[in-house]
């Protein structure tokens, strides 16, 4: 697995509304894209990192072309103070758990 991360400086205000231009993507995904993730770190700083999960590094260049010309990236773009500036590297490790009970 390989993902690319990019902070998404996101405007004063239009936390929301990305989050809606985001959830576009679950009906008509990026090709050759595996998952989408906005992450947001805890207050009081509240940044963002949008993370875009493939299966192999030639296959995530590919899709943050293809994301990068779709017209819902581009309304994305307009709810940020900067362009996407995309970080790739390999998912070393990658595991789900079932319920801990806490």
């Amino acid at each position: 697995m390989y993902a690319a991360v990019s902070r998404a400086s996101i405007k004063h205000g239009m936390r929301d509304e990305s989050i809606m231009e985001l959830k576009a993507f679950e009906y008509n995904p990026v090709p050759g894209a595996d998952a989408m993730y906005l992450y947001e770190t805890a207050e009081p700083a509240a940044r963002h990192y949008l993370v875009l999960v493939c299966e192999s590094q030639e296959v995530c260049e590919k899709a943050i072309v293809l994301l990068q010309a779709d017209a819902r990236y581009q309304q994305l773009l307009r709810l940020l103070e900067a362009p996407l500036e995309w970080q790739g590297g390999e998912i070393v490790y990658s595991g789900e758990f079932t319920y801990s009970g806490l």
